[in-house]
């Protein structure tokens, strides 16, 4: 059976520091999150609005509508943030397994000492099976590439290859963080300009709007 392992390092420090450093990079992850969804949703909540059944305006609520079902048909859409890294212990030992995370970040991973490049792959060389993020880096002997293959077929034995069901996950995406990298204002003003019926150019250009002036416009919604 083919194995293939990305994304994968060997901890070089404390549970205590992993955990501090995870949450470093569920901030970062989450800032990027609120980046780049807020167009995709102005689209998606305009497609909702033409499609609800039983009431006639949008809620807030209905932004975790859209990403809640996004991330259930777990196909790869600006609107399915999922993102988890899944940490394993084995002889005294930390790795850790990311899932999800944008290429900015994971190009920052590899280059952080604290996590060590622990990727396998048993089709390809060591050295390009890092592909987008070999240049720069030290090939793997291959001794030290044998020494991972046992590694991960403990870890992730053929029998039962899933990594949530053999580590502890450790989620970097939460729907609780939502409200903040999106911003109150979205949140209730997106929605809010949608059910005063905007078009979504306007809608589109109120994001660019400075605070007073976002906070003008949906106060004169009322």
């Amino acid at each position: 059976m083919n194995t293939k392992i990305y994304n994968a390092f060997k901890w070089n420090d404390s549970p205590e520091k992993l955990i501090v450093k995870l949450k470093d990079i569920r901030k970062r992850y989450m800032k990027d999150v609120g980046n780049q969804i807020k167009i995709p949703l102005i689209w998606k909540m305009f497609e909702k609005k033409e499609n609800l059944k039983g009431r006639e305006i949008l809620f807030d609520n209905d932004i975790y509508t859209i990403i809640r079902e996004e991330i259930q048909r777990g196909l790869n859409h600006p609107l399915n943030p999922q993102a988890d890294a899944v940490i394993y212990f084995l002889d005294g030992k930390i790795y850790v397994h990311f899932f999800g995370l944008t290429n900015p970040i994971m190009r920052d991973t590899y280059q952080d000492r604290d996590f060590i490049d622990y990727h396998y792959q048993d089709q390809v060389d060591p050295y390009y099976a890092l592909g987008d993020y070999a240049e720069g880096s030290i090939p793997v002997l291959e001794k030290q590439y044998d020494q991972r293959e046992k590694v991960w077929d403990v870890l992730l034995p053929n029998d039962n290859p899933y990594p949530a069901l053999n580590g502890v996950t450790f989620p970097l995406y939460h729907e609780n963080l939502l409200r903040e990298v999106l911003g109150t204002t979205f949140m209730f003003g997106i929605p809010k300009l949608i059910n005063a019926g905007k078009e979504y150019e306007e809608v589109r250009a109120f994001l660019d709007k400075s605070e007073e002036e976002q906070k003008a416009i949906l106060k004169g919604l009322i």
